[in-house]
């Protein structure tokens, strides 16, 4: 080998030695970066001698990350239903306190044991009415808790709609960076682990399977198998604004009945509301069009029940 050419193989070995040197940095500098993948730089013999750097590649585990998207939206969802339900769970009272509604009951069904037996006493009266007052503020300020959660879900669902555009439009953005890294010969390899985070984060608001194609492309599924259409300029999803009532609620219009009158999840001209069942977005539409209606209608049937018996007693509430 001349001399040149040991001068010129010893200046690649070096240049790759450096290259692999400062990979391995940023794989140990962000060992603990959620989403990060860990790279390797690819050495490639040449047929002349010597050696070249090549691409910079990902170790990346396919079913791994499916499983972290999967545990991402379960968290998600969970944690959404969580800070909607406790505080009304704190309302009901814990069972055996004696604020719960369910001893506020037992005290007024105790107090209206005493009135019967004694109905001319004054202490007595009092004391009923102030066992039944006590019942119809807590079932009052529950009701309100209900109505306020299921409007915050209404609210929270059109900022997540918000978010989930704006994940969609980076998406699309980094996918066309990786094109353009492609023409120059290699797909970046850090670019691609942006855009992964971008789905995954994605998958915190609803599930999202991404199928890779040609060319380090991805393609987005939703559930029931519909497309994602990935474009940087363009929101797909939409849901209107609302005021929600206790009348409130939602259908999917049919050739019988007309749409309900909360407004529906969509994906460009397609309702996508009863698809969509995990993440955050998932459970507030479970939590505004199933959970928390559930709750009101048994507060009605509680109030209505409570009224009905007082009734038949002589004492009309309503």
């Amino acid at each position: 080998m001349s001399l040149q050419g040991a001068i010129r193989t010893a200046t690649e070995g070096l240049q790759i030695v450096a290259r692999q040197a400062a990979v391995a940095s940023r794989n140990v500098t962000n060992a603990a970066t959620p989403d990060y993948t860990v790279k390797r730089v690819a050495v490639e013999s040449l047929p002349e001698g010597g050696v070249r750097i090549g691409d910079t590649t990902r170790q990346v585990d396919a079913f791994l990350r499916a499983e972290a998207r999967s545990v991402r939206g379960q968290s998600a969802h969970a944690e959404v239903r969580e800070r909607a339900v406790v505080p009304l769970v704190a309302l009901n009272g814990s069972p055996g306190s004696a604020d719960s509604i369910g001893e506020l009951m037992a005290a007024l069904r105790d107090e209206l044991t005493g009135l019967r037996a004694r109905p001319a006493d004054v202490t007595e009266q009092g004391n009923t009415l102030r066992a039944a007052g006590n019942l119809a503020e807590r079932l009052n300020e529950l009701a309100w808790g209900v109505a306020r959660a299921r409007q915050s879900a209404q609210d929270e669902l059109a900022r997540q709609v918000a978010a989930a555009n704006g994940l969609v439009q980076q998406i699309a953005r980094l996918d066309d960076e990786i094109q353009s890294s492609r023409a120059g010969g290699s797909p970046d390899a850090y670019a691609l682990d942006r855009r992964d985070a971008a789905i995954q984060q994605l998958s915190e608001l609803l599930e999202v399977t991404p199928t890779p194609g040609a060319r380090d492309q991805v393609t987005l599924i939703l559930r029931g198998g519909h497309t994602l259409p990935l474009d940087p300029e363009k929101a797909p999803f939409s849901v209107a604004a609302a005021t929600v009532t206790p009348d409130s609620f939602y259908r999917p219009p049919t050739d019988t009945l007309p749409a309900g009158t909360l407004p529906p999840l969509m994906l460009g001209e397609i309702d996508i509301t009863s698809l969509t069942r995990d993440g955050s977005m998932g459970a507030l539409l479970e939590l505004r069009d199933a959970t928390l209606p559930r709750m009101q209608a048994e507060l009605d049937i509680l109030a209505s029940t409570l009224a009905t018996r007082f009734n038949a007693q002589g004492l009309r509430l309503y």
